[in-house]
């Protein structure tokens, strides 16, 4: 629950760095989890995964955990989802490949998440950075624009 504290949240990682803060999300370059190397504003985060630049970082009013869960099931389960009686292999050695093969499978899906997110991030932060992206949207405006008042222009002459 928020207590008031700022609490220092890496947008890219999803993740607290930093709990109890003392700056606000454009001071962030000063936070105590920010190292500054070549200036206050080439700052990265010490605590993130990724070492992020201080901008991907921001106060949020709940804080991020990771945390490992144990599942606990009983042998009939494991046997419902891997045993198969048409297989050549024994009961144990189905049951850990199962297993092996739905964590593999498992993993890679969150791999592919993840490169999903990274290439989405990169691709807004391109975007962010290229002018040209503005002043094509700008002029796809004003064409619009332009169309729009000559097709009104049009439906006016045709009335009268």
């Amino acid at each position: 629950m928020f207590d008031g504290r700022l609490i220092t949240t890496c947008l890219t990682w999803t993740l607290t760095c930093h709990n109890g803060c003392s700056f606000n999300n454009d001071e962030k370059f000063n936070c105590a989890s920010m190292e500054r190397s070549k200036g206050s504003y080439n700052a990265h985060c010490v605590e993130c995964k990724g070492r992020c630049h201080w901008k991907q970082h921001k106060n949020l009013p709940y804080i991020y955990k990771e945390e490992i869960v144990e599942e606990i099931t009983t042998l009939d389960n494991l046997k419902k989802l891997y045993y198969s009686s048409k297989s050549e292999l024994d009961t144990k050695t189905q049951l850990i490949l199962g297993a092996k093969y739905d964590l593999i499978q498992l993993n890679k899906d969150c791999l592919e998440i993840q490169n999903l997110i990274t290439k989405g991030i990169n691709r807004l932060k391109e975007i962010a950075l290229n002018k040209s992206v503005f002043a094509a949207s700008e002029e796809y405006i004003d064409l619009f624009l332009m169309e729009q008042m000559k097709n009104m222009s049009k439906k006016l002459f045709l009335m009268v």
